[in-house]
């Protein structure tokens, strides 16, 4: 069975081609501006993940929410967003990063450079997206 992930309906498991011979089709200036898109691309998605967690902080502040209500989200929040977002990135290379952040938005197309969105196989992240809002 295949779980989605909670912020945008991708399933968590998958399997493409991931190997270090897809980074090999790169330059040395390509890996470098990739390594600082997929770095983006995880904060971009760990801001998302966070934001419940943020919510309930606020509702806590406000005296809205218990303490130990607080504590529960927290728990949940280390027990299933946090290891989700982990688990999701282990193992992918930074290409991969930017081609799933592109498809799902996480950042704008316009911000990847020509040479290295032509390299990207958005597609497949498009068609994984569409499939998980089925």
């Amino acid at each position: 069975m295949r779980r989605a992930a909670p912020c945008c309906n991708v399933p968590v498991t998958f399997t493409l081609d991931l190997t270090c011979e897809r980074l090999m089709g790169f330059n040395r200036s390509e890996r470098a501006i990739l390594r600082e898109l997929a770095s983006e691309v995880y904060e971009a998605e760990a801001r998302t993940v966070l934001a419940d967690l943020d919510a309930s902080f606020r509702e806590w502040r406000k005296k809205q929410r218990l303490s130990s209500d607080l504590l529960a989200d927290i728990h949940a929040f280390h027990q299933r967003d946090s290891r989700d977002l982990w688990a999701r990135y282990q193992g992918l290379d930074d290409a991969t990063v930017v081609a799933r952040g592109v498809a799902f938005g996480f950042i704008p197309k316009k911000k990847v450079p020509r040479e290295i969105l032509q390299k990207l196989n958005l597609e497949v992240w498009k068609r994984m997206g569409q499939e998980g809002d089925e």
